[in-house]
């Protein structure tokens, strides 16, 4: 199935959020761990290209009456990272980009949030619109916006509100801890900021510390602190080696990273299919072909039991 061309745009659509806010643009405390660990959490989530050499048989279908095709093609290339550049991209192509592009976003916050820009009559949606989530509060009718002080003028006013019609909110699955244990994690990650704690910065700029020693040992219980902050996760840090783990620990975090992206990938297309219910479209996204969070949770207790080796386990679970 390919994508319709929708290339074109509509003039009367009303914006209510701001989207963007130049004064945060360079602003971040987070480590480099916690950016590997967002960037891990979108990368692979998805095949590349809509195509999966690993899983021949992956497939992507927008179910539904052929007249709604062209509206929900249109969402979805509003939530991919390359909207707008080119027309005639394979549905799946543009599903897998939607898919990777929603979790790159949840991976920083814990969730997502974007504007359902309609025309100005309110009965056709036209897009949706990634809104940043610095300074946005959920309030009981809808999601009240501050802009920051040095932004007011660029912007032209100092909040925005829109109601939660107008609003599509997206955050971690739950069985995952949901956003707040999201949160949780890369805050750990994000402790001691983008160059390590301020104690290592102070004994590196003292003479009598032993700097091969200090910063070997910091490194190993730093490696550990990340790797317990992560457990839920499984996330292995992009480190293969056996240095720090064995080998089977090793395979039972990658296989636990397996799950929680086929979690978060899952969790994403069922979103989106609420989300499209909820505007009115009765089209449904399928996914067929990947392996599945209940398949690579079998995978890995057959891992556990002796049933399958490490080297099949990684072939059924990987999805690119």
């Amino acid at each position: 199935m390919t994508a319709p061309d929708i290339r074109h745009r509509s003039e009367n659509v009303v914006a209510r959020l701001a989207a963007y806010f130049p004064s945060q643009q360079h602003q971040t405390d987070f480590s480099s761990s916690a950016w590997m660990f967002a960037d891990d959490i979108s990368k692979n989530i998805m095949p590349i290209s809509g195509s999966s050499s690993r899983n021949p048989d992956f497939a992507v279908e927008l179910i539904g009456p052929a007249e709604t095709h062209v509206l929900a093609c249109r969402i979805l290339e509003s939530l991919s990272s390359r909207a707008w550049k080119r027309s005639a991209r394979p549905f799946a192509d543009v599903t897998c980009d939607a898919v990777r592009r929603v979790a790159g976003r949840m991976a920083v916050s814990g969730y997502a949030v974007y504007e359902i820009l309609r025309n100005k009559d309110g009965d056709r949606v036209y897009r949706l619109r990634a809104i940043p989530t610095y300074r946005l509060y959920r309030i009981v009718c809808g999601h009240l916006q501050l802009i920051p002080k040095n932004d007011r003028d660029f912007c032209k006013r100092s909040y925005s509100y829109a109601q939660n019609q107008d609003v599509w909110r997206i955050s971690m699955p739950r069985n995952l801890g949901g956003s707040r244990g999201y949160r949780r994690v890369f805050s750990k990650l994000s402790k001691f900021g983008p160059f390590g704690p301020e104690f290592l910065a102070r004994d590196l700029n003292n003479p009598a510390w032993s700097p091969a020693d200090g910063f070997l040992r910091y490194a190993k219980e730093a490696e550990y602190y990340e790797a317990k902050a992560t457990s839920s996760y499984g996330w292995n840090r992009r480190d293969f080696s056996t240095s720090r783990w064995t080998e089977f620990y090793l395979c039972h975090r990658t296989l636990k990273f397996n799950w929680a992206q086929a979690c978060i990938r899952e969790h994403i297309v069922a979103e989106i299919n609420a989300l499209l219910c909820r505007l009115g479209l009765e089209v449904a996204i399928v996914v067929r072909g990947l392996p599945t969070a209940a398949q690579i949770e079998t995978s890995r207790q057959s891992v556990y039991e002796g049933q399958m080796s490490f080297r099949d386990a990684h072939k059924a679970c990987e999805v690119i």
